[in-house]
């Protein structure tokens, strides 16, 4: 068909393959040699299909550079298009293309722009140029300019002024484009704030919550904005109550999804740009009473560090219907220990039916610090919750809290560690105990003379788990492994887990590789393996172990010897 003699049949086979797309890179140089056709039909649409190809058509190149010259405005558009897919690193690519947009004719202009932006920040030689196009081009033209630059990303940081005075063009997609870009360059967008206030008026409410959202990302650089966020947030606010009496009059009313949105946005952009948007906090404080708002309204004060608004936050916290309770819960986190008030509160969100809020509730918790012990029993009954993250924000709850108050709290966690029999709140505690290190190390070895072996177990098994961190507790096990037979093979596994930092129990543990009891031999042998430390006397009882009666005990010599360094084979 590429060879039919009519030029509709050419020029349809050419289309065909093009929507084929990369596999059809067999008939690339067919596609080539289209590009000479006597109709600028089938030339035009081979140079549409080798761009739609991509890059297994790259052999197309020269013939596609030498097209972009040609007199036909339509070829040389397709050219430029099919360029910007073919080889994204070509430098005589970006050179063609920077060259195009300049061309005279709008269309080839357009097609090189969009190249331009395809290939992204090899290709941002064209920067001035783009920068000079969004300035005097309309329309579709100027938004194709200012996406291309957003494609290089912290590279177009020249263009900030120019997209600072796009941020408000009449044409909502130019704005809302241009604050796009600034968003992908990042914080040396910090000169358009100016212009990203003013646009928090803009009539298009997707532009206004473009230019909020971009605010926000600036953090701190933005707090020029504060009185206009202050103001978009109140004005915003006002004009939903009048909207909700309308409506209660009329039928009809513009869907409320993005002002309620637009609101969100200016909360937790004045979150986001932190203490330095302190003069928000009577607005925010308001904005507690709006359902949709509520919940960005309470993190942004959390992050202001807003003392005043701790007893809002709590009238929050306790309404057990009211939504935004999460974001109330969080704020009073950040606040900390100055939020101690809360604490009571806190606690009986641990048991709420809602998992995100008993998840924020602990981790408020801990982030009190001493201020929270008494929720420390309420904590560990959080430890058996069905959500693994409220598990997860218990522990460290207790960890930071334990830490912080470790007399009135510690022996609290520990008996749960040493004496429950829900083995997933002991699991839970042992890492909270893990968290904890010296100071529970210290409790755990005093635990392991305990009179019960059950505590003793215990101990030593959460020792072993804490690994090196236990290393203080190395002398109290070496004793236990001189007590009963039973308490060998539980000090034997935490010695192991303390690693090299054990290396005193050698001598003790190579001993027991003779026990009568299997057991012990295997207990001991497995730990000298993690202890890892190459001396001859436990080498030796390794090799010995080799031949050992039980086949368990056997395989964990074998294995204890490739850990210290040596290869059962060679021992043979």
């Amino acid at each position: 068909a590429l060879e039919d003699a009519e030029c509709k049949v050419r020029r349809a086979a050419d289309y065909a393959l093009g929507n084929i797309g990369a596999a059809a890179v067999y008939a690339v140089p067919t596609l080539i040699a289209a590009l000479e056709d006597v109709e600028r039909d089938v030339q035009r649409a081979a140079a549409f299909s080798l761009g739609r190809i991509g890059n297994a058509a790259d052999d197309a190149v020269p013939a596609l550079l030498a097209t972009a010259r040609r007199q036909d405005p339509t070829l040389r558009a397709n050219a430029a298009a099919a360029l910007g897919l073919v080889d994204p690193t070509s430098a005589d690519i970006v050179a063609t293309l920077v060259r195009l947009l300049h061309d005279e004719d709008s269309d080839v202009r357009c097609a090189a722009t969009r190249s331009v932006g395809e290939i992204g920040k090899e290709a941002k030689a064209a920067t001035p140029v783009l920068i000079a196009n969004v300035k005097d081009a309309d329309g579709d033209f100027c938004r194709y300019a200012i996406e291309a630059l957003g494609e290089f990303g912290p590279d177009a940081k020249d263009a900030v002024p120019v997209l600072a005075e796009a941020v408000n063009d009449e044409y909502d997609e130019i704005a809302r484009s241009a604050i796009e870009t600034l968003s992908k360059i990042g914080l040396d967008a910090k000169g358009a704030v100016p212009a990203l206030a003013e646009a928090l008026d803009h009539e298009e409410p997707i532009v206004r919550s473009a230019a909020a959202g971009l605010l926000g990302s600036l953090g701190a650089d933005a707090k020029d904005a504060v009185p206009s966020l202050i103001k978009a947030l109140t004005i915003a606010a006002e004009e939903d109550c009048e909207r909700e009496e309308d409506d209660a009059e009329m039928d009809q009313a513009e869907p409320e999804e993005w002002e309620a949105g637009f609101r969100c946005l200016v909360a937790e952009a004045l979150g986001k740009i932190g203490p330095d948007a302190r003069e928000a906090v009577p607005a925010l404080l308001r904005a507690l009473d709006d359902d949709c708002v509520r919940c960005w309204a309470s993190i942004a004060l959390g992050e202001i560090g807003a003392r005043e608004a701790i007893p809002d936050l709590i009238t929050v916290l306790c309404d057990d219907g009211r939504p935004g309770r999460d974001g109330a819960i969080w704020a009073l986190g950040r606040i900390g220990t100055e939020a101690k008030e809360a604490v009571p509160g806190l606690i009986h969100a641990l048991r709420d039916d809602d998992e995100k809020i008993r998840m924020r509730a602990a981790e408020a918790l801990g982030r009190m610090g001493a201020e929270a012990e008494h929720a420390v029993p309420a904590l560990i009954g959080a430890l058996a919750d069905a959500f693994m993250d409220v598990c997860d924000n218990s522990v460290e709850a207790l960890a930071k809290i334990v830490t912080a108050a470790p007399q009135e709290t510690l022996p609290l966690l520990l008996n749960v560690v040493l004496s429950d029999t829900n083995r997933i709140v002991q699991h839970f505690a042992v890492q909270a105990l893990c968290s904890i290190g010296s100071l529970a190390v210290e409790a755990l070895s005093d635990a392991l003379a305990d009179v019960r072996f059950e505590v003793r177990f215990h101990s030593a098994r959460t020792l072993g788990q804490m690994g090196p961190t236990a290393q203080a507790a190395v002398p109290a096990l070496v004793r236990m492994l001189s007590g009963d037979t039973a308490d060998i093979g539980p000090s034997a596994y935490a010695l192991g887990g303390i690693g090299p930092a054990a290396r005193e129990a050698l001598p003790i543990l190579a001993g027991f590789l003779g026990h009568e009891n299997w057991r012990v031999r295997a207990a001991c042998t497995e730990a000298l393996g993690r202890i890892g430390i190459e001396a001859e006397n436990v080498v030796q009882r390794l090799i010995q172990t080799l031949n050992d009666e039980d086949h368990r005990v056997r395989e964990l010599a074998g294995e204890a010897l490739k850990k210290i360094g040596v290869s059962p084979a060679a021992t043979v």
